[in-house]
């Protein structure tokens, strides 16, 4: 007896719509009182808010409904949440990986873990349940988390799915992979349905092995079929996963690892959807996508000394992100010491040139480090008699800092030409480095690349930098923006 799959599906949909409603009645008391739970904090949902997702319970959908329920929600600055928080602040209940049980809600980490990056789909085996098992007390993680959707079922909830790999093989070794790039594509005779089954609709996978020193460097993007698309405000992209890691080769251990979904526009995937990781060194019209951060894994100091490079670079950017909080949000105005001073006290308008700037960034951050024994100096020599505007020194570690302001006519290339090719290659940079830039007003901000969009305040500032970052620096060169603009009304 021949099947008829729209027959089929139709009945599949209508048993999904009773289950539905069924649930949805079944737990219309919990749905009242979390409607309350959610007034009470300013945050009102509607009955159309509420819905019913079989491998994830009553749901509740609003725009930034978790941040509004739990206002103290420390988010860094790539959109990611502390997992040692998670743990000892957030979660009350215990619940099956990707689930946080509060005393009223349960969050859950960011859609893009799922299949196929959508809500109503299960967690993609295995990251979540790897990362849900993290332990070190000199690792933090952080992890991307749902701010749009929360489960208003509290009881714990378990949709179990097996999993099967059929990608390329790996050697455990890390020592004994050689560098290179490769790219891998499902066999191109299999049908379309049998490759979204088997491979979730993988068109390829790009993968890259590098070494510098000690360090081996990984990473690796996911390219799924042209028709699978994600919309943005409006705008259509092409999702993209992509993974960096660093091991090292001496301690035989990995010290670095994060993820992100690289949002594509539609020319830029086709562009690069047949090419490898050689793409931007071959192409003058090389492009680099948006970066939405979805996890991290680094080693924090802990109270310990900085271990290596990357540790040191991830106090420095800690250290220079709480300078740039209290230059911002001090009630003494401390932002008008980047500005000259007129008459009452108030900022001219005119701000001071970029080596006073980076003099008075530099006496801020030595006070920070003053307990520490790390040395911040200015003007460091690196190869060729080229100049890093800061170094900081620490044992046998340089990490080289390079700082422009808005209005610099090298803003958009010296993350590549100065930070990347001339100071952190140095052996005792490992590849690192932080380019800093002050923001005051962009009025006089040399148009930017195509396709960077020109920045209106600090926020669209540092997305704009983090676009012309080189993919070769992804993980190893970071940005951090100063905003010492003029406060409306000031």
């Amino acid at each position: 007896m021949e099947i008829d799959e729209k027959e089929m599906m139709e009945k599949y949909f209508q048993q999904i719509q009773k289950e539905k409603e069924f649930e949805l009645d079944r737990h219309k008391q919990k749905i009242k009182e979390f409607s309350l739970y959610c007034e009470q904090h300013n945050a009102p949902v509607l009955k159309d808010d509420f819905d019913y997702i079989q491998r994830i319970g009553i749901v509740a959908h609003r725009k930034n409904i978790l941040k509004e329920i739990y206002p103290g929600l420390p988010i860094d600055k790539d959109g990611l949440v502390s997992w040692s928080f998670i743990k000892e602040e957030l979660q009350f209940s215990n619940q099956m990986s990707g689930y946080i049980g509060g005393k009223d809600f349960v969050a859950m980490v960011h859609p893009y873990f799922r299949r196929g990056m959508f809500l109503v789909n299960n967690w993609a085996p295995l990251f979540v349940e790897l990362f849900w098992q993290v332990k070190g007390d000199n690792i933090d993680a952080y992890i991307a988390l749902d701010y749009d959707n929360v489960r208003v079922n509290t009881e714990p909830f378990f949709y179990m799915e097996a999993d099967t790999w059929f990608g390329a093989p790996f050697d455990k070794n890390i020592e004994n992979i050689p560098d290179g790039i490769s790219k891998l594509r499902p066999p191109l005779d299999l049908k379309r349905i049998h490759n979204n089954f088997i491979f979730k609709d993988a068109y390829s996978l790009d993968v890259k092995w590098s070494s510098k020193g000690s360090i081996r460097t990984f990473q690796a993007l996911e390219f799924k079929h042209e028709d699978v698309t994600i919309e943005l405000d409006g705008i259509t992209y092409h999702p993209v996963r992509y993974i960096h890691a660093e091991y090292d080769l001496n301690k035989k251990a990995f010290r670095h690892f994060d993820g992100a979904v690289q949002h594509f526009l539609p020319n830029e995937y086709r562009q690069r959807i047949d090419m490898d990781f050689n793409f931007d060194n071959k192409s003058s019209n090389s492009f680099k996508a948006k970066y939405p951060s979805t996890s991290k894994v680094v080693k924090t100091l802990s109270n310990t000394e900085p271990a290596n490079v990357s540790d040191l670079k991830a106090l420095i950017i800690d250290t220079l992100q709480e300078i740039a909080a209290e230059l911002r949000n001090g009630n003494t105005d401390p932002y008008k010491q980047f500005w000259n001073i007129g008459k009452y006290s108030k900022a001219t308008g005119e701000h001071i040139d970029e080596n006073t700037s980076r003099d008075r960034l530099l006496d801020l951050l030595r006070l920070k480090l003053k307990h520490l024994d790390i040395v911040a100096e200015p003007e460091s020599m690196y190869a060729d008699d080229k100049r890093a505007d800061i170094a900081i020194y620490y044992k046998n570690m340089k990490l080289p800092i390079e700082i422009k302001r808005d209005d610099h006519p090298e803003i958009w290339t010296a993350a590549e030409k100065q930070l990347n090719k001339q100071y952190a290659r140095d052996p005792a940079s490992e590849g690192n480095g932080i380019y800093l830039l002050f923001w005051f007003d962009g009025i006089k901000m040399r148009k930017p690349p195509i396709g960077v969009e020109k920045p209106t305040c600090a926020q669209t500032f540092k997305a704009a930098i983090d676009y012309v970052i080189p993919e070769s620096s992804l993980g190893l060169i970071e940005s951090i923006i100063i905003d010492v603009s003029i406060p409306e009304g000031k």
